[in-house]
């Protein structure tokens, strides 16, 4: 989303307090993504979190719907580090992935240092070849959740860039 929201900083402080145990110091909303308001939590401590809470669009009802597949296993793949550097949710005190602020769903995450690659980048003949060298170093396990993961995401490859899920030709 582009628009920060009129989300009252000190409700959402609150909850990240009582469901996360977090000390919140400073909520910096980030404007990206189409299913869900982002904010960058600072804590007392300095450390990072990233916040997603998704609007009432319908795609946001979409992916809540999907919450109970999805989160989990995110949270595996990096949990078992089977992909150690894929964004995992954190648990609530309640050992539930994701928590409700303001009737919206709510999903914490470490922050992760850096910037989303924009289109030119992501079909861009470089990516090709980073996809493949990750491909080859994967197992025949990883692979295949790799294959999993992006299928059920409806990963829509441009003619430029074979889909992950081409076994073929990541594996050449």
């Amino acid at each position: 989303m582009r628009i920060e929201p009129t989300f009252d900083h000190t409700l959402l402080a609150d909850a990240l307090r009582r469901d996360y145990g977090l000390s919140v110091e400073r909520l910096t909303f980030t404007p990206q993504g189409e299913v869900a308001f982002s904010y960058v939590v600072t804590c007392a401590d300095q450390y990072r979190y990233y916040l997603k809470i998704l609007d009432d669009s319908r795609l946001a009802r979409l992916s809540a719907q999907r919450m109970d597949f999805y989160l989990p296993l995110t949270y595996e793949l990096h949990a078992r580090s089977v992909f150690p550097y894929l964004p995992c949710p954190i648990k609530t005190r309640r050992g539930v992935l994701y928590t409700t602020i303001d009737a919206h769903p709510a999903i914490l995450f470490s922050y992760i240092e850096g910037e989303n690659p924009d289109e030119a980048s992501l079909h861009s003949p470089a990516c090709g070849s980073s996809w493949r060298a990750t491909w080859r170093r994967c197992t025949p396990t990883q692979r295949r959740l790799l294959q999993i993961v992006l299928l059920w995401r409806r990963l829509r490859c441009p003619s430029s860039l074979p889909c992950a899920t081409d076994y073929a030709y990541w594996n050449r």
